[in-house]
């Protein structure tokens, strides 16, 4: 049975660096992307994410070329659309 590498980030303040646009909360988050990449887990999870979905969804397609998806619940994008955080 082949392993499984699992890893869990605890972030503090993902969501306010991943809305930023100044050139330190960028270094930062390439920063974060790159010691992800470099793990290489089959599952992360990340404690202290976005309230906004979307901004997690959008890192993890674009930032991280879309080795990972952010699994939701049934129903959640409904909700997300009327109430986005």
């Amino acid at each position: 049975m082949p392993d499984i590498k699992v890893t869990t980030w605890n972030i503090e303040h993902f969501g306010k660096l991943l809305a930023a646009t100044d050139g330190a909360s960028a270094v930062r988050k390439d920063a974060i992307t790159r010691t992800i990449r470099r793990v290489d887990p089959d599952i992360l999870c990340v404690v202290e994410g976005p309230g906004d979905l979307r901004l997690l969804q959008d890192y993890a397609a674009n930032d991280l070329n879309g080795d990972y998806v952010v699994p939701l619940i049934d129903g959640t994008t409904a909700i997300l659309d009327t109430n986005p955080a």
